[in-house]
């Protein structure tokens, strides 16, 4: 089976060596790596070519967006382009280890009914500040298949993604799938979320509980932008109406693609429901009813922050 790698990049000059390195020293060769650069301002480009150039990457190959389309929109196009049985998604400035392909590689050929594979990653930061960003690994249902191998089971739909998408890799198979969740979603659900929901609803999403990647978290990445830009109580907010737009579009994504499975459209149709009310209970400020809604279904912990946004 061939391997691809996809990257999409932007303004990463002070990380992507280390993430280059990474790639090229994988103790399984990768077969295909493919670069998308959208519209960097810095030296990005110039250290891939450069970089390229100096190791004599003929397999490595990048191509520059004349105008900037978004990350989102970046993977899609890239996992089109890739030609690889096997893709594995990857970020600028995040350093996997050595075995990472061969790992992953191997848990698909000897697991063929594996459609998409996530690996657990180890967070690092690149300076204290950033220490308060505190991203843990999501729990999930699951069914051990092998020693370190888990079938991620279907009571995880309520979930957007249990991991991020650099800890992720596909069959070819399911590529027109994902991008068909994305396009019903307005091109606005990450590449990853709708990898997750094809996975969950093709069940076939597998989780190999090793550390494959340093995960890096910087206050200048995407995500972390995303996540710190308002106040706490407007992060919650964020969170619910993204929450809310992911299940919509899946949603349809169901009536149309699984317009037999009236299980699978009656508990995607509960879902979106129970959402369109926390958004309107965190919207209105119901207390009492988040309470509720939040303790059972989130756990004290989150009701404790949703409080505190609320009265800060």
């Amino acid at each position: 089976m061939k391997t691809s790698v996809v990257m999409a990049t932007y303004n990463g000059e002070d990380y992507i060596l280390s993430q280059l390195d990474s790639l090229r020293i994988q103790t399984k060769k990768i077969d295909e790596i493919i670069i998308q650069d959208d519209e960097s301002t810095d030296n990005t480009i110039k250290i891939i070519n450069d970089y390229i150039l100096k190791y004599q990457l003929k397999d490595w190959k990048v191509i520059e967006n004349k105008v900037n389309i978004g990350w989102k929109k970046s993977f899609i196009e890239l996992l089109e382009k890739s030609t690889g049985d096997i893709v594995f998604f990857c970020d600028q400035d995040d350093i996997w280890e050595t075995n990472k392909v061969e790992l992953m590689y191997d848990t698909f050929l000897k697991y063929p009914n594996i459609g998409i594979l996530m690996s657990d990653y180890e967070l690092f930061f690149d300076s204290k500040k950033n220490r308060e960003i505190n991203i843990e690994l999501i729990s999930y249902s699951k069914k051990r298949i092998g020693n370190k191998l888990f079938k991620v089971l279907p009571q995880n739909f309520d979930r957007i993604n249990i991991r991020p998408g650099c800890t992720m890799a596909i069959r070819k198979s399911e590529k027109e799938k994902i991008k068909n969740l994305f396009i019903l979603s307005d091109c606005k659900i990450p590449h990853d979320s709708c990898a997750y929901f094809v996975g969950i609803l093709s069940s076939n999403l597998y989780l190999l509980e090793e550390k494959l990647i340093n995960w890096r978290k910087h206050s200048s990445s995407s995500m972390t932008k995303e996540i710190h830009q308002n106040s706490r109580y407007n992060k919650m907010l964020k969170i619910v109406n993204n929450k809310l737009l992911c299940y919509a579009a899946v949603n349809n994504y169901v009536s149309k693609y699984y317009p037999q499975n009236e299980e699978m459209k009656k508990m995607f149709s509960l879902t979106l429901n129970k959402i369109i009310i926390k958004k309107n209970n965190l919207e209105h400020k119901k207390i009492f009813h988040t309470i509720i809604d939040y303790k059972n279904y989130y756990g004290v912990k989150d009701l404790i922050s949703y409080l505190t946004a609320i009265f800060m």
